[in-house]
């Protein structure tokens, strides 16, 4: 049974054509809510764009084709450490620890 969550690279023909804009984004919004109200919301984002091909075997879902802007690697072969501490998830993550921190902190 296929994962649905992974792109179906076997049939992963993108035009190669370079001057086509291949910019790309992830965006992840993370809120924080009690049983009546949200919070708080915070949102991650990170900028890349789409490969030519898929490459490499870590991570899930788009991380073979997508290449974060300042990187010549996909996410799937970035590794997890690097991956997370520059991910959509990760900067949204790291806002909202932020922000219990400073809760803490009054």
């Amino acid at each position: 049974m296929a994962d649905d969550r992974r792109p179906a690279t076997d049939d992963w023909n993108p035009a190669t054509d370079d001057s086509l804009d291949r910019s790309a984004r992830f965006v992840c919004v993370i809120a924080l809510a009690d049983q009546e109200k949200v919070i708080a919301a915070f949102r991650g984002e990170v900028y890349g764009k789409i490969a030519f091909e898929p490459k490499g075997s870590g991570g899930f879902g788009y991380d073979p084709i997508f290449v974060p802007d300042g990187y010549d690697r996909s996410f799937a072969e970035l590794g997890a450490v690097i991956k997370d501490s520059i991910s959509h998830r990760g900067n949204a993550l790291k806002k909202l620890d932020d922000f219990l921190k400073a809760q803490n902190s009054k």
